[in-house]
């Protein structure tokens, strides 16, 4: 689906809930993935789509992309953007429910 965008650069579009992503064709092939990586996630995972959600996306294509994702300049400058933007909207306190 993306790869009528661009089909040579990686692309990603990470859904903000972060359980789900679309990657085009060049971005499967960066973290090396096939089809064969998608046994026991096929309810997870629509490969021509290049649609990762839940398991198909933390199992699968989170490990190859760590490094990336959560590398400590990446993130504190996601953070830093993040507590801009919601102090702009007079946003004074959030949290976490995940972390209780």
């Amino acid at each position: 689906m993306l790869d009528k965008l661009d089909s040579d650069r990686p692309i990603m579009i990470w859904q903000r809930s972060a359980h789900e992503a679309i990657f085009n064709s060049a971005a499967l092939k960066y973290m090396k993935l096939t089809p064969a990586d998608m046994t026991g996630y096929q309810d997870n995972v629509d490969w021509e789509k290049g649609h990762f959600i839940e398991a198909g996306f933390f199992d699968v294509v989170v490990p190859r992309l760590a490094k990336h994702l959560l590398a400590p300049a990446n993130v504190d400058e996601g953070y830093r953007r993040n507590i801009d933007y919601l102090v702009s909207g007079g946003v004074t306190t959030i949290g976490d429910l995940a972390t209780g």
